[in-house]
């Protein structure tokens, strides 16, 4: 059984936030899971500004009390008829306005993995064990859609991290034993699908002084410095996809650094924390 934590309406807030989204997911399609699980919803997906496709959308319940028993009963819940599962939260703050508090998260990288492990796989694999696993995300190559060989998976509870990095060390996931690390020491290179990334060690942090995060509380974007100037917008897209939702990505016309806009403020701090000097390329 997955941990539950209570969730608090804003007053009058009917709306949710529901991300990770597959391309193929329209507006129609959205409606129909909603309403095979008994609710009548209006839907308005959000395009990724930069590639057009769809990132997240909003979902619109007929009262505040149908949207907080949505958030409370079907969140990290499979959605009908597919292998995903529904990521939602409040479209805005948290209770009486007020900024979401901020849930810490423990990440670990997990190497050698199967060809067929998606990200639904990875994460129940560790769900399993450990009922902190929030997600696991595999990284894909971003031309080919296929499966770089390693991914993420973060935690909730740093004690239940801690004990899958020696838990599961070796241990099965699909056809093949894994291999796991701290996410926060990837400035060693990085085995993936039969080969070795060479890359330069990122600089990272969130943008001063225009968006200084101690000026500006609702910064949502990071910067990256130091980057290999073969390195692609996609590529820098799928590393940081793993920390939470992204708007948008964008690498300066020199290819020396590189701005990622996430959606949530907190998944922005997180993956400032977990991939300071981390080492990304092709």
């Amino acid at each position: 059984m997955q941990q539950q934590y209570p969730v608090y309406a804003k007053p009058e807030q009917n709306t949710l936030w529901m991300g990770d989204l597959e391309n193929w997911m329209d507006e129609n399609f959205l409606k129909g899971a909603w309403y095979s699980l008994g609710e009548q919803v209006n839907v308005k997906i959000i395009h990724d500004k930069m590639t057009g496709q769809a990132g997240y959308c909003f979902v619109e319940f007929s009262s505040p009390m149908a949207a907080q028993n949505a958030l409370a009963t079907f969140n990290r819940t499979l959605i009908p008829g597919t292998n995903r599962y529904f990521k939602l939260n409040w479209a805005t703050g948290g209770a009486n306005g007020k900024k979401e508090e901020k849930v810490p998260e423990y990440s670990i990288f997990v190497g050698d993995l199967a060809p067929e492990v998606n990200d639904a796989l990875l994460t129940a694999t560790f769900q399993a064990r450990y009922v902190s696993c929030k997600t696991g995300k595999v990284i894909l190559n971003p031309v080919t859609g296929l499966s770089k060989g390693y991914g993420f998976v973060r935690f909730t509870d740093e004690s239940e991290q801690q004990r899958a990095m020696t838990e599961m060390q070796g241990q099965y996931c699909g056809s093949a034993p894994i291999r796991i690390m701290p996410a926060t020491t990837l400035k060693s290179k990085i085995l993936a699908s039969g080969g070795n990334i060479s890359a330069s060690q990122l600089n990272l942090y969130q943008p001063t002084p225009l968006y200084n995060q101690h000026n500006d509380p609702n910064n949502t974007t990071v910067f990256v410095g130091n980057l290999s100037p073969s390195t692609t917008e996609d590529e820098l897209r799928a590393y940081f996809q793993p920390f939470g939702e992204i708007i948008y990505v964008k690498i300066s016309t020199n290819k020396a650094c590189g701005f990622i806009q996430y959606f949530h403020r907190h998944d922005a701090e997180n993956a400032v924390q977990q991939m300071a000097g981390s080492i990304i390329g092709k």
